[in-house]
């Protein structure tokens, strides 16, 4: 009796790891007629179902969604039915990996939909951005009208500038981000947690500058000057976002460090009582760099 425990066991594990790899090769008929085989000889083993969610995933062929009803009835099922099974087939990072291709299909099908505020998610930008396919989220993006101005569009660009090119490709973004929406600047921010130059300064902000008020982070991007001021030639790229009193002291600060490069030591004196004057913090954080 044991000897054929250890058997079926064996199988069992044999027949799971042929399902396996088909899925892995993402060959669904393969997949299917092993799976088949596996639910005959063990069929109350729990990875069935999401297995054969998945190989159904696969098979699926998505056409092109006619409204947004269409595209959020197919996000709401990856949420709720897909990607749980994925976690429960593959690890966690594999999981990622093997979704991204079909959240690129939904993607695809929803190219042309138009931006829909109340349903943002519904945009082929944010699906490109999830599946991790860069480019396409940035053309996409920038294919919305004034999507600078709207800090969700916003967002989608600075990340998938940053998943494109890293900090340096992404700043203007950011800051653009902090100014006008400080706590999805904040939620991005630390989203971005494999990047360790970035989750340092946060904490490093965070340490002097954190507050009960959201909005705190509207005053990073001076902070970064301050500790980056070879940033200037980066930030000065940075559109106007309403001349706010954060990014009043950020563009302040590109001023400063412009006049102390060129040694105009009696403009620096007066920059510097207006630094003090806007935030008594971050000047006190200036001159301790001084």
């Amino acid at each position: 009796m044991e000897q054929l425990d250890i058997f079926e066991h064996t199988r069992g594990l044999m027949l799971k790891n042929d399902v396996l790899a088909a899925l892995r090769r993402r060959d669904a008929l393969e997949g299917h007629r092993t799976l088949k085989v596996l639910a005959g000889e063990f069929p109350d083993d729990g990875v069935i179902k999401p297995m054969e969610t998945l190989l159904v995933t696969l098979a699926n062929v998505v056409t092109r969604f006619s409204a947004a009803d269409r595209c959020a009835e197919a996000i709401h099922h990856m949420e709720t039915v897909v990607i749980p099974a994925a976690t429960l087939v593959f690890d966690n990072h594999e999981a990622i990996a093997w979704l991204a291709p079909v959240w690129q299909a939904l993607a695809k099908s929803a190219e042309g939909l138009p931006f829909d505020n109340d349903r943002p998610n519904t945009h082929a930008a944010w699906l490109y951005l999830i599946a991790g396919f860069w480019a396409q989220s940035k053309i996409q993006t920038a294919s919305i009208p004034s999507w600078h101005r709207n800090s969700e569009t916003l967002a989608w660009m600075a990340e998938a500038a940053y998943g494109e090119g890293g900090l340096d490709a992404a700043w203007c973004q950011l800051a653009e981000l902090a100014w006008i929406d400080a706590p999805k600047f904040g939620t991005l921010a630390r989203r971005l947690k494999t990047d360790a130059i970035l989750q340092k300064l946060l904490d490093d902000f965070d340490g002097g500058f954190k507050s009960e008020d959201p909005s705190y982070l509207a005053w990073f991007p001076a902070f970064l000057l301050i500790e980056i001021p070879a940033l200037i030639s980066i930030l000065r790229e940075a559109r106007t976002r309403g001349n706010t009193a954060p990014e009043r002291t950020a563009r302040l600060i590109m001023e400063l460090l412009s006049l102390e490069k060129q040694g105009r030591h009696a403009d620096v004196i007066a920059q510097r009582k207006r630094l003090r004057d806007y935030h008594g913090g971050l000047f006190s954080r200036y001159m301790s760099t001084r």
